[in-house]
């Protein structure tokens, strides 16, 4: 059912639209975007282990009004001998069908996909911007670490990785004031 899917969809990249807008723009920071990412995906990942009462509660409603709109009965579709182009889960009614049907496995596509283009090694990478000189300001006691700890097998002496990037903070703090 069509009406099903567009909700299902549209319910789902409702969560999206705000991390696709900043994304797009120009203001954002690269390390600020994997946060947004990260919150994005969580949200999502707490959709999937409330998915019963997440799909009833927020989607369901809304297929049972349109289709009360259309004029049409919310009903499961019919099963087929050989599954080959419809999806045979069993249900005894159209909240369950849908439920098990349409919503895990669009929700587990976008945690996929968002996981697939967003991904932690990227993200430890991006920490490696806040290295530029205009940028040595964003470097908090929180990403020091991650930052030094990415790049530990690059450097020549790895034991000495958080004082020379103190040393490189200073310099460059001097040249810039």
């Amino acid at each position: 059912m069509f009406i099903a899917a567009f909700y299902t969809a549209k319910h789902l990249f409702g969560f999206t639209i705000g991390l696709s807008r900043s994304l797009q723009g120009s203001t954002l920071d690269v390390t600020e975007a994997y946060k947004h990412v990260n919150v994005v995906k969580e949200q999502l990942k707490d959709i999937r282990k409330n998915a019963k009462t997440a799909f009833v509660s927020s989607v369901y409603e809304k297929i049972k009004k349109m289709a009360k709109k259309a004029k049409v009965k919310v009903s499961i579709p019919r099963t087929c001998g050989r599954r080959t182009l419809t999806n045979n889960t069993y249900a005894r009614t159209p909240v369950a069908y849908f439920r098990r049907a349409k919503f895990p496995p669009f929700l587990g596509n976008l945690l996929e996909q968002t996981s697939t283009r967003f991904k932690e090694l990227s993200e430890a990478a991006s920490l490696g911007l806040l290295l530029i000189p205009a940028n040595l300001q964003q470097l908090n006691e929180s990403s020091q670490p991650k930052v030094c700890q990415h790049y530990l097998p690059d450097l020549p002496f790895p034991s000495s990785a958080s004082h020379g990037l103190e040393l490189w903070k200073c310099f460059w703090y001097v040249i810039l004031r």
